[in-house]
């Protein structure tokens, strides 16, 4: 058969006249246009004179119409409240709702059913693959509606079909608005990544990550000024090399290291270095941290060494005064101290001058 029967609805219906309706009637559709489309088609199908397609809303327990079909007459984005309407059940049980002739009196809450005349009614659940219900897809005529097994057969085609674009719609909404948290989260992360990278380059105090065997990974512009290194050159500078081969240097450098190989911290340590452009002496004050997996060392320096030189210079002060003292006492006291009091006098001042 080709069309059905207008005094007929829902029975003596061709399967292959029904697919072939679905088919041509979405085939070159998708999102609205689709449920517009296959509300149409639908209507055209059954015979029925309106047809719907509804989005369930959880928030306000309504249904968005996504395709009213009413006649000739299409809308869209036509929200209807649940409460005391045929939807109801259908949405609330997950279930195929029919009545068959009379619907109106029994939902008298459901004033738009005596205004548009409607007598029967059939409604059908759209649901998610875990069961979840999406919306719906109704007929009501203005004619009773008699059960037929062929009849509902094709509702539920219509609805599988409708489901699964509503389906495909909501997940590609998701993927979208996923894409959209990915881009937002990529952003602040590169944001922040930057100021990081801004706070690592530009800080006063020396940063470098090292790996377990010292060999620098990064170097900040401090650290890279205090040790006399060219950018370029960090891939291929191990710390330790920069050691001078003194015993004293060697051994603490090989303790640094093996406190690091054993996961823990060091704290103002003090070493001696060589810059790498000139070989000049350099002190440096030390504070290591290992990363959490162990792969890279976050080392922190300063440099000392005008403090370590100038406590050098001090001692070397002190020692030339204790030395002049010494020789003072050599060359202006007597192995005999003088009795009288005027010697006495001369003595202390004399002590006093040295």
């Amino acid at each position: 058969m080709g069309k059905p029967d207008p005094n007929l609805p829902l029975c003596c219906l061709d399967e292959a006249a029904v697919l072939r309706n679905l088919v041509e009637g979405t085939a070159t559709a998708t999102g609205r246009q689709f449920f517009a489309a296959l509300a149409r088609s639908l209507g055209k199908t059954i015979g029925a004179n309106i047809a719907w397609i509804t989005e369930y809303e959880a928030a306000d327990a309504s249904l968005n119409a996504l395709a009213l079909v009413n006649g000739k007459e299409l809308q869209t984005n036509y929200r209807y409240p649940l409460k005391g309407t045929p939807c109801e059940p259908v949405i609330r049980d997950a279930k195929v709702i029919h009545h068959p002739d009379g619907v109106a009196d029994i939902y008298p809450e459901d004033t738009a059913l005596k205004t548009m005349g409607v007598r029967s009614y059939l409604g059908v659940p759209l649901l998610d693959t875990d069961g979840t219900v999406l919306g719906h897809l109704a007929v009501m005529d203005q004619r009773p509606m008699p059960e037929h097994p062929e009849g509902l057969a094709v509702i539920q085609i219509f609805a599988a079909r409708a489901a699964a674009e509503l389906q495909r719609i909501r997940v590609e909404k998701d993927q979208q608005q996923i894409k959209r948290l990915l881009e937002k989260a990529n952003e602040a992360l590169t944001d922040s990544e930057e100021r990081l990278r801004d706070l690592f380059e530009e800080a006063p105090i020396a940063y470098v990550h090292e790996a377990p065997d010292s060999r620098f990974i990064r170097a900040n512009r401090a650290a890279l000024q205090i040790l006399g290194i060219k950018p370029e050159e960090v891939p291929h500078i191990y710390g330790k090399s920069l050691v001078p081969d003194t015993p004293g240097a060697q051994q603490r450098v090989q303790e640094a290291l093996a406190a690091i190989g054993s996961g823990s911290k060091t704290s103002g340590l003090v070493l001696e270095l060589r810059r790498k452009d000139n070989g000049e002496p350099i002190w440096i004050q030390w504070w290591t941290s290992p990363a959490p997996d162990g792969t890279y060392t976050r080392t922190m320096f300063i440099d000392i060494t005008r403090q370590v030189k100038m406590g050098r210079e001090n001692k070397l002060l002190e020692a030339q005064n204790v030395y002049l003292q010494e020789e003072l006492q050599s060359a202006y006291m007597p192995s005999f101290i003088g009795e009288s009091e005027k010697m006495r006098r001369v003595y202390d001042d004399l002590s006093q001058v040295a």
